[in-house]
């Protein structure tokens, strides 16, 4: 059995892990000082033990080191700091690999259908934020950045992507340089549901002190810059034009993925 102080031990440390999880905030501002390699080393082995669907362990990571990707980057997102920051890396959902497998041994040309697809992707999503928790853990800090997407061709060739990859998420991390303030989240009865999933769709007056909230957050990139409400940031993510992140199917058809309907693909039957 095990003793008092080891039990207690034990809470500490669980305790620490959920802290840091609680305490997490975006951080886009970063000293000089580069990460050790015993670091690195770290959060490539918490990477790498990512739960993968049926084990088969479809994502790959690209660290970024060379200035000239790194600039595209800065350039496809639109965020300058991206470029320069410590640490990027890139999570790639990744068939290739498995797919050139499969043709080396059987002379068949795989399928890379949606179903694989949204597996590959899972499993870098996951990888990305298996990173995310080591770098907090180690006192480091990072961002997820998703606009990476708004220019997918460009970022593909930049990465020298074969078919069959997709670049799904980048994260660039470092020694904070900052500390800005926690974004306020929605209610939680707003989001964590029990069985079913609630369809009254009736609780838009409940927005409004979380209207407040957001418009006193302070974004430390606009900190001369009132934040629009949640309410709307919605409206207007919701409302615009389509954008190049929109155009995600005929990409993956242009890379490697055969995506098709379940009409079109009954139909064959």
């Amino acid at each position: 059995m095990k003793s008092t102080e080891q039990n207690e031990r034990q809470q500490d440390r669980i305790s620490d892990v959920l802290a840091v999880q609680r305490n997490h905030r975006t951080i886009r501002q970063f000293t000089d000082e580069p990460i050790d390699k015993m670091q690195i080393a770290e959060i490539k082995a918490v990477a790498d033990r990512t739960a993968s669907s049926m084990g088969l362990q479809m994502a790959s990571v690209l660290r970024i080191t060379d200035q000239s990707i790194r600039t595209v980057f800065g350039e496809v997102t639109g965020q300058p700091y991206v470029a320069d920051a410590p640490e990027l890396w890139v999570f790639v959902a990744d068939l290739h690999r498995n797919a050139t497998i499969v043709e080396q041994k059987t002379g068949k040309k795989p399928v890379i259908g949606m179903g694989k697809f949204m597996s590959a992707y899972a499993d870098a999503l996951l990888m990305a934020q298996n990173v995310m928790n080591a770098v907090e853990a180690l006192g480091l800090g990072g961002a997820f950045i998703g606009s990476i997407a708004n220019d997918l061709s460009r970022v593909r060739q930049a990465l020298h992507l074969p078919d069959g990859t997709y670049a799904a998420l980048a994260v660039i991390f470092g020694h904070p340089d900052q500390t800005p303030e926690q974004k306020p989240r929605m209610p939680q009865n707003m989001r964590f549901f029990e069985n079913t999933y609630p369809t009254d769709d009736t609780y838009l007056g409940e927005w409004d002190a979380y209207d407040e909230q957001m418009q006193a957050y302070t974004d430390l990139r606009h900190p001369d810059k009132t934040l629009p409400s949640f309410t709307d940031q919605a409206i207007r993510s919701f409302s615009g034009p389509a954008n190049g992140r929109d155009a995600l199917l005929s990409f993956l058809s242009r890379s490697g993925f055969q995506l098709f309907s379940e009409d079109r693909e009954s139909s064959k039957a």
